[in-house]
């Protein structure tokens, strides 16, 4: 066994590990089984990167996102570690040479994802490898108390019966007691040993702003900040458009969502890494193992649904150990939509069940029929014969999917794409025509917005029902503009699928597991709660995140936005009588300020003094408020 400390300079070129780090890799090269609960920036993948070459035998590394595997592959490759990652866009030959450079040759690491354990060719090939050790990434998903629990994940413990007497390691960024012993339970540990450094981050400072526009605040941070950041946004759309706002305005942003080509996702994070983009306007699709140490702000815009979720994504900021912000901009009303798409991701049990009936019916499947039978199965023109809304159907789906009574295929979650190639004048050239070809991309350009922009996604059914035309025939013509290079277009690798697992029940008999839905429901509540108590408290935020993780004995920070006064209603004299001169110089430039642009001069933590002072102090300064605006009195 090579020393884990020329390992460490060898490979990663750092003379010393962080701290807990060696605790963690020693107590799993001795056999045991081990939690390591590292902040995000910790330094978790090494723990189990480190041993997986110490060790003579091999290490299957369990983690959630494929993107997440591909950048750990990259980065291991690049110091020299041969890894592979298994993942759905391998075909079987591919697969095959795959499990042979794991099993008898070099790779030391094999990444594959927790729905890839119950393969029947995972189960077969992998008995003939030299096991030994487990590692769990991202293992707050194992547990059913977890922020992002994912069923598949409880098919660990039957892999580790497969490989008795090696040990397993279980490591995240964000577990409450809870969670932790429900990881332990989960993965079947014996005697398991639990490192949990400080979730602590004393280099950020914790910042909420209040604020009714938004995109101004936006711009002001951006004015004062120096440095590379993300700013989180909900959805996709809003992606480019606060990217297009800040680029007016000569700030260096790019626009990043799942949605995107694979290949210019790739070349945007490459240009934030190497600080030829500053700032990423993204949902929460970016940052998940991106290895970059000097981000200097992270920017939400939204509601967050969870603590965890949160301060993970926060602490992408200042990794480097230098001061860094935490920002989050919400409105009035962001709190009440938050709570009602909290509602809209947990539908009615009668909505569930009617959601099922409905299937059945669109399938046409039979009482006592449908088990392991697969069906096509279109969502939108499903939700378009049954009258349902597709969000809240795909939530219930989910549930049904969850509680065991059909399966999904992963042509349901990767509908088709394009996007337009050639130029708008060479495209409006093409829908001038009367042929079926530009009749198809007349509908295309009115149904879905930003095809000149990125990939978009598509329904060729929905095209053909709507120009009368066969599904085969809209697909036929779309690859025909590809290949004439007028549009990209990626059709959906397999068509989606349900598959059946229990036979359709009696009328009124269908029903999920209501207690566990009704528990996860609860949960997901309480971790929405305790995000808008956060977002809402006049104490320590840091303080309080802590705490929320079981630091009973934690300080206040004196760096967050609380510390420094944003709560506080009074202003010294020496800010009033810069405050006194302050505004009257702007207003002999400008007659008419808005109140809340002009509160916008001053630092967040001292916006709720300076308004007070004025609302009380207004007449004696020589100032008067005109319908939201600061003017001169007459």
């Amino acid at each position: 066994m090579s020393s884990i400390h020329s390992l460490l300079k060898q490979y990663w070129g750092y003379e010393t590990f962080r701290p807990q780090q060696e605790e963690i890799i020693q107590s799993v090269l001795e056999g045991k089984d081990t939690v390591a609960l590292l902040p995000t920036g910790g330094g978790k993948s090494l723990c189990y990167q480190l041993p997986a070459l110490a060790l003579e035998g091999k290490t299957i590394v369990i983690s959630p996102l494929i993107a997440l595997m591909q950048d750990q592959i990259y980065t291991l490759k690049e110091k020299g570690i041969p890894a592979i990652a298994l993942h759905s866009g391998l075909r079987m030959q591919e697969l095959d040479v795959a499990y042979d450079n794991f099993i008898y040759g070099p790779a030391q690491l094999l990444y594959v994802s927790p729905e890839r354990l119950k393969s029947d060719l995972f189960v077969a090939r992998i008995q003939n490898a030299n096991i030994s050790m487990i590692a769990v990434d991202e293992a707050h998903c194992i547990s059913q108390w977890g922020h992002d629990f994912r069923p598949a994940y409880m098919e660990i413990g039957e892999l580790r019966e497969r490989f008795k007497g090696i040990p397993v390691m279980a490591l995240t960024a964000t577990a409450t007691q809870s969670v932790v012993e429900d990881i332990v339970a989960s993965l079947k540990m014996k005697n398991a040993k639990i490192f949990q450094k400080s979730f602590s981050r004393d280099n950020i400072s914790f910042v909420v702003i209040k604020t009714d526009n938004k995109r101004n605040e936006l711009l002001s941070i951006m004015k004062r900040m120096k440095g590379t950041g993300i700013i989180y946004v909900r959805n996709r759309k809003l992606t480019r458009e606060i990217s297009d706002h800040l680029n007016k305005y000569n700030f260096q942003t790019e626009y990043y969502h799942a949605g995107l080509a694979s290949e210019r996702r790739s070349k945007i994070q490459e240009d934030w890494k190497s600080g030829k983009t500053r700032v990423i306007v993204s949902t929460n699709a970016f940052g998940m193992g991106i290895d970059k140490s000097d981000v200097r702000f992270v920017i939400h815009t939204d509601v967050p649904p969870s603590i965890e979720e949160y301060y993970q994504e926060a602490g992408r900021a200042g990794r480097d150990g230098e001061a860094a912000y935490a920002i989050t901009i919400i409105s009035n009303q962001d709190i009440s939509k938050s709570v009602n798409q909290f509602q809209e991701n947990y539908p009615s049990i009668d909505f569930i069940k009617d959601v099922y009936r409905k299937i059945c019916v669109y399938l046409k499947i039979a009482t006592g029929s449908g088990l392991e039978e697969s069906y096509d199965f279109d969502l939108i023109d499903f939700c378009e014969v049954a009258k349902l809304p597709i969000l809240r159907t795909l939530n219930a789906i989910d549930a049904i999917v969850t509680d065991g009574w059909f399966t999904l295929s992963d042509g349901f979650y990767r509908p088709s794409q394009m996007f337009v190639s050639t130029s708008k004048r060479d495209f409006s050239d093409l829908v001038s025509k009367e042929d079926d070809k530009s009749r198809i991309l007349r509908f295309l350009l009115r149904r879905y917005e930003g095809l000149f922009i990125e990939f978009v996604k598509i329904d060729e059914a929905t095209v053909a029902k709507n120009l009368k035309m066969s599904k085969e025939k809209v697909i036929s013509y779309l690859k025909h503009l590809h290949k004439e290079q007028i549009v990209k277009y990626e059709p959906r690798k397999t068509i989606p699928l349900i598959t059946f697992l229990q036979p359709r029940p009696q009328i009124d008999s269908f029903t999920i597991n209501v207690k566990l839905y009704n528990e996860l429901k609860s949960r997901t509540s309480k971790r929405l709660s305790a995000m808008i108590d956060y977002l809402s408290m006049d104490r320590c935020r840091q303080k309080f995140i802590l705490e929320y993780f079981g630091e009973k004995k934690a300080r206040d920070c004196g760096t967050c936005d609380v510390c420094r006064g944003s709560h506080m209603t009074e202003i010294d004299s020496t800010t009033q009588e810069q405050l006194d001169k302050h505004l009257l110089k702007i207003l002999s430039n400008t007659p008419r300020v808005k109140l809340y642009d002009y509160l916008r001069y001053w630092p967040h933590n001292k916006r709720k003094r300076i308004l007070t002072y004025l609302q009380e102090s207004m007449h004696e300064i020589g100032v008067r408020l005109d319908n939201e605006y600061l003017v001169l009195k007459k």
